[in-house]
């Protein structure tokens, strides 16, 4: 760019040095008698010449702008990248939350050693679902009941969000006794059925009587 804009300043120089000797060669002709029937065509070859230099003077000009707007770098609006960043954050967090299993296992689970069928009670002693699909979640998910030395005692089917199962029953009979239990809910998507994302598991406590 400096060297466009130093040719320009050359170029001007030469312009004005070119229009002084036009004006004083103009000004001998002027006084000199023998020149005096050429004169109008003198005059007419100078506005031409000048005419042509005004030209070469104006594309100069048009070229160091047109360089100028294209070298000069053009960043984007700060406006327009905290709005675009805070688009895509809200769509990330959307994805994460969609992506989320939020499971409820109750505390303390009962099972009868006779039917071997489960059931919770909230504290003033009515029942309660076992193990639920929160309505937060985007997905069906089931659940695995193991014990702790990874025995399955429970595998249930498809629940759908906003649903539960209030009397699972175990699939392996325990005697009477109180167990360390682990409930692992794994997600499938709605549509296909297939699992989808990782898996949530709570801890929970069996009592079999």
């Amino acid at each position: 760019m400096s060297e466009l804009l130093e040719k320009l300043y050359i170029t001007l120089q030469n312009i004005e040095i070119l229009r002084v000797s036009l004006r004083l060669q103009k000004r001998k002709e002027t006084n000199t008698m023998e020149l005096e029937n050429n004169e109008e065509g003198n005059g007419k070859g100078n506005k031409k010449r000048i005419a042509i230099i005004a030209v070469v003077v104006a594309a100069i000009i048009a070229v160091v702008v047109a360089a100028f707007l294209l070298l000069s770098p053009h960043e984007p609006e700060a406006s327009s990248i905290k709005d675009a960043a805070t688009t895509t954050q809200e769509q990330l967090d959307e994805e994460a939350m969609k992506s989320r299993l939020w499971i409820s296992v109750a505390n303390t689970i009962y099972a009868d050693s006779a039917t071997d069928t489960c059931y919770a009670t909230d504290k003033d002693g009515n029942k309660i679902t076992v193990l639920d699909n929160r309505e937060e979640n985007s997905r069906d998910i089931s659940y695995t009941v193991t014990l702790e030395d990874g025995t399955e005692i429970y595998q249930s089917e498809i629940i759908k969000p906003g649903n539960g199962i209030e009397s699972p029953k175990l699939s392996q009979h325990l005697e009477p006794g109180t167990y360390s239990i682990i409930a692992t809910a794994q997600g499938y998507d709605a549509e296909s059925h297939n699992a989808a994302g990782g898996t949530v598991a709570a801890q929970s406590t069996l009592v079999v009587k």
